[in-house]
């Protein structure tokens, strides 16, 4: 197996367009790396890089000790999986499976042999004589495993392979390929835009945007800690909110002021790692809290909101609602989007409620007005 490192990665086009800018980490064998981000952030070429399907304009790639920028992808003893399968139509499942090893011009009796461990470990033994126009999506899918997985490799490069497939399927096959990785006890790396694949698969997430590594960490770190807004809005179901606001004291609290006049005052642990600049109202501050972290209730103190939808999904409520109830408060909520909360088992919460939304003090998020890094990174 063979762990990789990536040292100042660059792609640039001959256009001059910057896919993938200044891409820095070391990947330990036997990790689940996932490269998450909205299309067009540079996951993709990255992984290509990695591959050897595009070239790397700077920078150096090793897999294990060896540098493999020259090298043809046939040399690398990488296996990837791509979003489209790419399967041969007019070939068997097993023939599928076993075209890659015959141009190698293996013994047929290990071929059969790899290709029998295969099918079974991914449980499409009884789909070897079929044609892919002949199984579903997620049968292809297997196929299209079982066909790096034959060659044994150092490492499996897998670009947004569930993304055709709907979303119970998906979730099926996002236990299939963890636990693939598992016994496989070999370097996995994932592209994905889905989050909640990233979240559910990594041991360690990339999170990229236009072409830039915003944070690399294990997905708890992202979830509770992220570096900045983007990485904040990015990880999360609902996204996290997100109101422009202005800090100050109040003896040993928090007072938290927004923009359409109401203000929090909070017991929070936070105080003490925030610059004293932005506590005396000198820099701009977004405040940022996860709709899950969030409570309602029916009076007390806390952020006045006024219902407008309620979303009942089963065991979970999701409630969305404008803050205060001053005409000039949905100005606000132009420019940021409803106040957004979380409920479990929740059924008494119904569009034109006034309710009084409560942060948990030990989950809340403050980023720099301009630069939108955390402020308690």
């Amino acid at each position: 197996m063979a762990s990789l490192k990536l040292s100042h990665i660059y792609k640039v086009y001959d256009n001059g367009h910057k896919a993938v800018n200044d891409f820095s980490m070391e990947i330990a064998d036997r990790e689940f790396i996932v490269f998450v981000g909205p299309s067009g952030c540079g996951k993709s070429t990255t992984l290509r890089m990695i591959a050897g399907l595009e070239s790397i304009t700077a920078g150096e790639l090793y897999i294990g000790d060896t540098l493999v920028n020259d090298m043809e992808p046939k040399d690398r003893d990488i296996a990837m999986v791509f979003q489209s399968y790419a399967l041969y139509p007019h070939m068997t499942v097993y023939e599928n499976m076993a075209f890659g090893l015959r141009n190698r011009r293996m013994a047929e009796g290990e071929i059969k042999e790899r290709v029998m461990k295969a099918a079974k470990m991914l449980d499409i033994e009884e789909y070897l004589d079929r044609k892919p126009k002949e199984m579903s999506g997620g049968q292809r899918q297997r196929v299209a495993l079982g066909r790096a997985l034959v060659r044994d490799p150092k490492v499996f490069l897998l670009d947004e392979p569930l993304s055709n497939l709907d979303a119970k399927l998906r979730a099926a096959m996002r236990t299939e390929i963890t636990a693939l990785h598992k016994s496989l006890k070999t370097t996995f790396i994932y592209v994905t835009h889905d989050q909640v694949e990233a979240m559910t698969m990594g041991t360690r997430i990339v999170v990229m945007k236009n072409g830039f590594v915003q944070q690399i960490d294990s997905p708890m770190n992202l979830y509770n800690h992220p570096k900045n807004r983007f990485v904040a809005g990015f990880i999360g179901t609902p996204q996290m909110n997100f109101f422009p606001v202005t800090l100050g004291r109040e003896g040993d609290k928090l007072k938290v002021s927004f923009e359409h006049g109401e203000s929090l005052v909070l017991s929070c642990e936070a105080l003490t790692r925030i610059p004293e600049a932005y506590l005396r109202g000198e820099k701009p501050v977004i405040f940022g809290i996860r709709p899950e972290h969030l409570s309602l209730g029916t009076e007390g103190e806390g952020l006045k909101i006024r219902v407008t939808t309620v979303e009942y999904l089963g065991n979970e409520t999701i409630v969305y609602g404008k803050p205060g109830d001053a005409p000039e408060a949905l100005t606000v909520k132009e420019q940021t989007g409803d106040l957004v909360v979380k409920l479990i088992d929740r059924t008494d919460v119904s569009p034109g409620d006034v309710l009084y939304a409560r942060p948990n003090p030990e989950k809340l998020h403050f980023f720099d007005g301009e630069t939108e890094d955390s402020l308690l990174a």
